[in-house]
């Protein structure tokens, strides 16, 4: 993980309560218009790309002056776009593939109060 960051100041973020709990998301910025992030995520591990990561990363790079708007969030799983208006909403923009798919259990969805149809 680090080898793409070497040589490049890194902020590492994380919470140890709420929503955040359990991220890290190691970023560097690239230039003007371009941030390299890569995350850690309990219970997935390695992620090789988030959009709400690269949200997230876009918005802290253009709030610390680091980046302007829009900004280019590289990821080892490839490239996303994010444009920040004055408020720090963000749209982002990029490709989307799946990379995986799978089936609930009839027991799981009872659990939940539902069923399959």
């Amino acid at each position: 993980m680090a080898e793409m960051l070497n040589g490049k100041v890194a902020i590492i973020t994380g919470s140890g309560r709420g929503i955040g709990r359990g991220i890290a998301k190691f970023m560097a910025a690239e230039g003007e218009h371009a941030v390299r992030i890569e995350i850690w995520e309990r219970g997935a591990g390695y992620t090789e790309a988030s959009g709400t990561s690269s949200c997230a990363a876009a918005a802290v790079a253009c709030r610390l002056g680091l980046c302007r708007s829009p900004v280019t969030v590289r990821m080892p799983g490839g490239n996303l776009s994010v444009e920040l208006d004055e408020s720090y909403r963000a749209v982002l923009t990029g490709p989307v593939a799946a990379v995986g798919s799978g089936e609930l259990s009839a027991e799981f969805l009872a659990e939940l109060g539902l069923q399959r149809r």
